[in-house]
């Protein structure tokens, strides 16, 4: 599941974004679900944002965040 994914995408890389999570998982069933998994307590924002390469994002800024 991509909560799962994203735990370990953060264990590999020591980071992780929803971008990141939307390119190993493909796209969500709903827009905010990739947002929602980062509520886990397990994670922590590193106090960064990125802005989201993902065209339908419109470079907006997306947090990255790191395992706690």
């Amino acid at each position: 599941n991509a909560r799962v994914a994203a735990v370990a995408l953060a264990q590999h890389c020591g980071w992780v974004t929803s971008d990141r999570l939307h390119d190993v998982m493909g796209p969500p069933p709903h827009d905010n679900c990739y947002g929602a998994i980062f509520k886990d307590k397990r994670f922590e924002w590193t106090g960064e944002w990125v802005q989201s390469k993902r065209p339908e994002a419109h470079a907006r800024y997306i947090k990255i965040w790191r395992l706690a």
